[in-house]
């Protein structure tokens, strides 16, 4: 597998790892205020919403951010982040099997 290859594979398990933190948050109905695919200066922006989606220069790493203004009790983070560390570990877990 080739560097651009890995790059666009490694990029594509951040944005489905971070969709999973989004869909249980959104779930729960923890507001977002931004949800973002890489780090550093911003590439490309659009606000839907009340959230910001984004995407930055280095793609290996992303984020989403609750609108702690907006944010319901603890409980129900500590259950969203529970919920997308199960969901992440089914779509690596999908992903390994497919190109394994």
């Amino acid at each position: 597998m080739g560097d651009l290859e890995t790059l666009a594979l490694l990029s594509l398990l951040v944005v489905v790892h971070e969709a999973g933190h989004f869909a249980s948050a959104r779930l729960k109905g923890i507001p977002i205020s931004a949800f973002s695919v890489g780090l550093g200066p911003k590439l490309w922006s659009r606000r839907w919403g009340r959230t910001e989606y984004s995407f930055r220069a280095l793609p290996v790493r992303g984020f989403v951010i609750p609108d702690v203004a907006r944010l319901r009790p603890a409980v129900t983070l500590v259950g969203v982040l529970f919920l997308a560390g199960v969901m992440t570990y089914a779509n690596v877990h999908d992903v390994v099997r497919f190109w394994g």
